[in-house]
């Protein structure tokens, strides 16, 4: 659920902060992100919001083995293996 919800605040981030729009609010998908909006919107823009993303990204660029397994992961890709073999 973490990760789902990181992946929804950059996908905000992208289509609405970094244009400087702001998304419909009459929308079903963004009716309960009003009250909270310009928060999101005044830390996405502030020195410790910028700092954050740039420090992220140079981790990110450091890492060498990426998962590959999906989101079920070891549990259902070993049986598979074992039938594969």
């Amino acid at each position: 659920m973490a990760k789902q919800f990181q992946a929804w605040k950059k996908i905000l981030y992208k289509t609405f902060v970094a244009h400087g729009r702001t998304p419909d609010f009459t929308n079903k998908a963004y009716v309960k992100l009003r009250s909270f909006w310009d928060e999101f919107v005044e830390f996405k823009n502030s020195e410790e919001g910028h700092a954050r993303m740039i420090k992220n990204q140079e981790k990110a660029k450091q890492k060498q083995y990426h998962h590959h397994l999906g989101s079920r992961g070891y549990r259902t890709a070993i049986p598979k293996w074992q039938k594969l073999e």
